[in-house]
């Protein structure tokens, strides 16, 4: 038999806890360190095709899709360029960005470079940023 208590209980959990997992897990994204750890997170599970999604400007996601499939492309840039930009987002993950005057650019610049990579540029496109 359910006491008031329990039935009260009941309803805040259920009310709550929606509440709850939004306020523990905010949108890496809406940070250039947050972006640069999840970046790493994602490149290192080989998760090349969410990588993309995620962090690819929306317009150049577009505009490759309509070239050739996300998965294609993915497979190629799995190949060819997730290497170097993990070792890059690594670096970068040790250091501060330099951010534009408007707050929209963040710039990583190494002393060496990762493969093709001198430095990690990104841009904030709404409350997201985005690798360039």
């Amino acid at each position: 038999m359910m006491t008031l208590f329990s039935s009260a209980v009941a309803i805040a959990v259920v009310v709550l806890a929606p509440l709850v997992q939004a306020v523990q897990a905010p949108n890496p994204r809406t940070q250039p360190e947050t972006a640069v750890k999840e970046g790493i997170r994602l490149l290192e599970a080989g998760k090349h095709a969410e990588f993309l999604k995620t962090f690819a400007r929306p317009s150049e996601v577009e505009e490759q899709l309509a070239k050739t499939s996300m998965d294609k492309a993915a497979a190629e840039f799995g190949e060819k360029r997730a290497p170097d930009i993990l070792a890059a987002l690594r670096a970068a993950s040790t250091m501060k960005p330099t951010l534009s005057a408007e707050g929209t650019r963040a710039e990583y610049t190494f002393e060496k470079p990762f493969g093709r990579e001198r430095k990690i540029s990104m841009v904030k496109i709404g409350e997201f940023w985005y690798f360039r």
